[in-house]
C-alpha cells in the first residue's frame, strides 16, 4: 500500500523537521487516499499538510488545507485547533 508508505515517510520527515520533504510525501499520498474514497485518511493527510505548510511559514496554504478538512468533516478537532492556534476561526 503505497499511500501508507508515503504517510510513514512524511511522518519521519516531520519528526526531522524537514517540512518541505514532508509536504512532498503528503501531496503524493493525498490523491491515493482520495481514489480510495477514504475521507478519514484524506482528512488526516490534509491536516498534516496544513501543519507542514505552517511550519514552513506558508500560513495561507496551511489555513486553506485546514478549511478543506473542515468542509469534509466539520467536527474535526485537530483542524479546528490548528486554525485557532494560527489565529483563524471557523464557525
Amino acid at each position: 500500500m503505497a499511500e501508507l508508505t508515503l504517510m510513514k515517510n512524511a511522518a519521519e520527515q516531520q519528526l526531522a523537521a524537514e517540512w518541505q520533504k514532508a509536504t512532498e510525501y503528503y501531496l503524493q499520498a493525498l490523491p491515493l487516499f482520495r481514489s480510495l474514497r477514504n475521507q478519514r485518511t484524506e482528512g488526516i493527510t490534509l491536516n498534516n499538510l496544513g501543519v507542514a505548510y505552517a511550519r514552513s511559514g506558508n500560513f495561507a496554504e496551511a489555513i486553506r488545507h485546514w478549511e478543506i478538512v473542515l468542509s469534509l468533516n466539520p467536527s474535526n478537532e485537530a483542524a479546528r485547533t490548528n486554525l485557532a492556534n494560527f489565529g483563524a476561526t471557523k464557525n
